[in-house]
């Protein structure tokens, strides 16, 4: 039994806050989230720099400066994607054009403009759009149909574990399995095989509770295994005990449905383990347990995330935590970012640009951007083919209306939405605020590693939020379409 959790939100999907922050920088390993002019350098996943072909100060509101798209696939450039740059007010087409070998698409704009990439096929579209970008950016959007294939290894670990083993649990950062004996074959997603080398931990399990483990922080991958077979990796060392760390959920009371995540960060992946809980009478403060294990890793993170459905729709509400302490973190639901109370699409009037409006139970003055993912499907009379599609726009902040741009005929013909499309009932909502990002400037520059997690928008166990890339905090308040 294999699993992938916690699929880059933010990883904000096709932009991921996963969402997926998608690597995390940890003890020194993977490249981190950074931003132009802040603290943080804009990098591709493949850690080239997102620059801009010259040097660009601030210009001018009134003074035309290039946008630049750089559309990714795979972690490389992706070379004849279909870039629309739109108005900034009113979303009509400005400029269409293709990228370029380098994956590049540049325009002209005054004061600002959306642009929006189109992936996917006819039968499949995949549109991304992000709202107000400014003169002198460069922003970076990754084709989110794109999978590789797997890389597939063969773990070993050494033979003397503890008596008491049933079952033995093996991680490489989001990717897992279990089996009753060693050695077992895993699946590496590509974001669980970077560069070719990846942590490895194998735990040594009592009815699928930790009891030991051994590690390799860095595993370089080889060549030894044949071109059909898995390549071998043996994890050395003795087993050593795990310890347990802890998460204090503060105000969950009697009514309150939650989980909460704890993850080791090296590498550049996060090692996440999530356990749910239900609130309290008095509301707590109650104790959720993982086991931790020693030395591993030096960055943690903690999350708690809260869940209701209301009016068909799934609501979270999640609070994470990313720094150097590994045990017995506080999270105060209090200090959660209020819950949306509506959410609605409206294509009736423009189907090729659908609507969507929220809003949230209490006035939220704080966030730094907020992503919205309408999905529709077409099933044809004549049986042609049917068409899943999603539209995945991010927009600044406390943006209570979003509106999609519009597209050329030609692609709106082939891509877009139409008369004949059936929405889903309750888009995907998500606003999102991280101490580590100044602003929705930072953060649509970030937005190729801004997406909905897999969690989030199917219900899964796992980690609401993505892994952050740097120290500090995230919240999110979301709203999907409840799937049961």
């Amino acid at each position: 039994m294999q699993h992938r959790v916690g699929v880059s939100l933010l990883s904000l999907g096709a932009l991921g806050l996963t969402y997926h922050l998608g690597c995390v920088a940890d003890d020194g390993a993977s490249p981190s989230l950074s931003f132009d002019g802040g603290t943080l350098d804009v990098a591709a996943p493949d850690g080239t720099a997102l620059q801009p072909e010259a040097a660009v100060d601030a210009p001018a509101p009134d003074v035309a400066a290039a946008v630049t798209v750089v559309a990714l696939r795979g972690g490389a450039p992706a070379a004849n994607v279909n870039v629309v740059f739109g108005d900034l007010l009113t979303g009509a087409v400005v400029e269409a054009k293709q990228t370029d070998a380098a994956g590049r698409a540049s325009s002209a704009v005054i004061g600002g403009a959306d642009v929006t990439v189109v992936f996917g096929t006819t039968e499949q579209p995949e549109l991304v759009t992000i709202k107000a970008v400014e003169p002198g950016d460069v922003v970076a959007v990754v084709d989110p149909t794109f999978v590789a294939a797997p890389t597939r290894i063969m773990v070993s670990a050494p033979d003397a574990a503890p008596p008491t083993t049933t079952n033995y649990e093996v991680k490489v950062g989001s990717c897992r399995t279990y089996a009753t004996a060693l050695p077992v074959e895993l699946s590496l997603a590509p974001e669980c095989a970077l560069a070719g080398s990846f942590p490895v931990l194998v735990e040594a399990q009592q009815s699928y509770v930790g009891v030991a483990f051994v590690a390799e922080k860095n595993h370089v991958l080889s060549d030894a295994g044949a071109p059909d077979a898995a390549s071998p990796v043996a994890v050395g060392g003795s087993w050593a005990s795990t310890d347990t760390r802890t998460i204090q959920v503060v105000g969950a009371g009697p009514t309150t449905n939650g989980s909460a995540s704890f993850s080791e960060v090296v590498g550049g992946q996060a090692f996440t383990n999530t356990t749910s809980f239900f609130g309290l009478s008095d509301g707590g403060p109650l104790t959720t347990s993982f086991a931790g294990h020693p030395g591993f890793a030096t960055t943690f993170q903690h999350e708690v995330s809260v869940r209701a459905v209301q009016n068909g729709a799934r609501l979270y509400r999640s609070f994470a935590t990313r720094g150097s302490t590994p045990n017995n973190v506080a999270v105060d639901l209090g200090a959660m970012l209020p819950a949306i109370s509506e959410v609605g699409i409206d294509a009736a009037a423009s189907p090729s640009r659908p609507v969507v409006q929220w809003k949230a139970e209490s006035p939220i003055v704080e966030g730094d951007g907020i992503v919205v993912r309408v999905s529709w499907s077409e099933y044809p009379a004549d049986g042609g083919a049917s068409v899943l599609g999603h539209w995945t726009i991010l927009a600044p902040p406390l943006s209570s209306l979003i509106e999609a741009p519009a597209l050329p005929p030609a692609l709106a013909s082939k891509f877009a939405p139409n008369a004949s499309s059936m929405f889903q009932t309750t888009p995907t909502v998500i606003l999102v605020e991280l101490s580590a990002v100044p602003g929705y400037r930072e953060l649509r520059q970030a937005s190729h590693q801004v997406q909905p997690t897999e969690a989030l928008l199917n219900n899964f166990a796992a980690a609401v939020a993505p892994s952050l890339p740097v120290d500090g905090t995230l919240r999110l308040t979301a709203a999907t379409e409840a799937t049961d």
